[in-house]
């Protein structure tokens, strides 16, 4: 019979919620939402065309944010025995991938409309809301830092961001829930500190010179949908 998982244990619940102690999940580990640096998404496993039919539920857990496509868009990152997953409204949760059991939660209620969702390395969780990035303790959920990166409030954030050599990469896109492609909006790439979250550089995915003065309201198309990928050398691909 599946399993409906619970809370067993977040920064946000209720006072003298007690951890799961019976869960073997270690808590480390990186996970990409690609499976790898290069966005491959070649993963190994046993799962087989031969097999697959024979596949049957071990557990489930609800699905509850709602944003304007539904709860969830993104791709959960599995590492040493955990489970990382960010739902609609941008919180992000920790399951025991045997159990299905919740280790931590985090809560940011911040609808957007994706897809969005996590990258797992260094010790932290990174991710995005609606209007910024943030860094988790891998541990235990707890925000390290946050940084606002929209303009203004029809600027947004849809994507997973990418996590190379101790930089975390998340692109604005010129809208959100509410509006989208209107003036003054724009997509534009960020390089943070992933131990700081700090503004190291920027890349605008359409660039402002390509516009005359008189018409700097205009739209300047969009940014990045989906995680970067990089190549041995430390080269940056981005998708648009």
């Amino acid at each position: 019979k599946p399993k409906s998982a619970t809370n067993a244990t977040s920064p946000d619940a209720p006072a003298g919620s007690k951890p799961d102690t019976a869960s073997k999940a270690s808590l480390t580990g990186s996970g990409y939402s690609n499976v790898d640096l290069s966005n491959t998404r070649a993963a190994k496993g046993s799962i087989t065309s031969a097999n697959v039919a024979k596949l049957k539920p071990a557990w489930t857990h609800p699905l509850t944010a709602q944003s304007q496509y539904g709860a969830y868009a993104s791709i959960p990152v599995i590492t040493k025995g955990v489970v990382y997953s960010q739902d609609l409204e941008s919180n992000v949760e920790a399951l025991d991938l045997r159990t299905g059991d919740v280790l931590w939660t985090k809560k940011y209620d911040s609808p957007d409309q994706g897809p969005n969702g996590i990258v797992v390395g260094g010790g932290r969780v990174f991710g995005a809301t609606a209007e910024g990035a943030f860094a988790l303790d891998q541990k235990t959920g707890k925000e390290i830092w946050f940084e606002k990166l929209i303009r203004n409030d029809e600027e947004g954030i849809d994507m997973t961001p990418g996590y190379h050599h101790g930089m975390v990469y998340v692109s604005t896109v010129p809208g959100n829930n509410t509006k989208f492609y209107n003036e003054g909006t724009k997509g534009i790439l960020w390089a943070l500190n992933a131990k700081t979250g700090k503004r190291v550089w920027s890349f605008d995915t359409a660039p402002t010179k390509t516009w005359s003065k008189k018409h700097t309201k205009i739209n300047l198309g969009g940014g990045l949908w989906h995680a970067p990928a990089f190549d041995d050398q430390g080269g940056i691909r981005l998708y648009y």
